[in-house]
Formats: structure tokens, C-alpha cells, sequence
């Protein structure tokens, strides 16, 4: 009888051990950083990367589409109305025009870029010629504004 309660305690942990561990993984914050893709800061960002329409962030990826309409994105993780745009983003992103590239940056990171361009707050975007000068900025809004914004 002493036996088989220790076998019954001993299955009664794991089974507790296994779902805490389940727990704790669903719950635990994921890292969504896509490799190889460079930010102003730490990127926490989740962008295709096989898009070339909507990408991260990145000098390189900012001078490669210097031949195309380039939008900035200033987007945060934390914000309520960023979250949802960039899940629109990310499933239509085949409707973004051809002729124009979508750039997320860290709202948070970019300071620099966020001062050079007037953004005082998130989901603020802001068109850049071939020189990077700010052609037109607004906030707000999701694809049907992208595409209205970037004639």
C-alpha cells in the first residue's frame, strides 16, 4: 500500500511539473525578432521578412528603396491601435502598392528619426523622397490610407 501512494504522489508531481511548464510558456513573453534584421535599437518587432513592402527598419533596407515611394512607420508594441494595423499589414501585404515601401520602426528607439521627421507620437507615418526629406505625414489609419496617401 506504501508503495503505491508513492507512485501516486510521485505521478501526481509530474503531471503539476508538466502543466506549470505549459503555463509558464504560454504566458511567458516571445521574442519576435526576425533574423537578420538590424533596427535603430533592439528590434521587438514582428515584419515579414520576405516582403519587400513591409519591412523592418533598417539603413540598408531605407537606401535600397530609395527608388520608391518610402514610407516611415512609426509603430509601438505597446500601443492599442499599432498592434492590429500591423497584423493588417503583415496579411494584406500584397495591397500595398508595388511602388511603395513600408518601413516599421520602434516608436520607442528611433528618437533620432522621430525628431528629424517631427513625430511626437506612435502610428505616425511619414512619406521620404530619394533624399530622405519628408514629403507628407499623417497618423492614424491603416492600408486605405497608406494607399491614399502614397498618389
Amino acid at each position: 500500500m506504501k508503495g503505491r501512494l508513492l507512485v501516486f504522489i510521485g505521478l501526481a508531481v509530474i503531471v503539476i511539473v508538466v502543466i506549470i511548464s505549459i503555463v509558464s510558456r504560454s504566458t511567458a513573453p516571445q521574442s519576435s525578432t526576425p533574423a537578420g534584421i538590424q533596427s535603430p535599437a533592439t528590434q521587438e518587432q514582428t515584419v515579414p521578412t520576405t516582403s519587400s513592402r513591409y519591412l523592418a527598419y533598417s539603413q540598408t533596407a531605407f537606401d535600397a528603396a530609395k527608388n520608391q515611394k518610402r514610407v516611415l512607420y512609426f509603430h509601438a508594441d505597446w500601443c492599442s491601435t499599432c498592434r492590429p494595423l500591423d497584423k493588417e499589414f503583415s496579411a494584406k501585404v500584397n495591397e500595398i502598392p508595388q511602388d511603395v515601401v513600408l518601413l516599421k520602426l520602434n516608436y520607442d528607439t528611433a528618437t533620432e528619426l522621430k525628431k528629424k521627421y517631427g513625430v511626437t507620437y506612435q502610428h505616425t507615418f511619414v512619406q521620404v523622397d530619394a533624399q530622405g526629406n519628408k514629403v507628407t505625414a499623417w497618423s492614424g489609419g491603416g492600408l486605405a490610407e497608406l494607399i491614399a496617401n502614397t498618389q
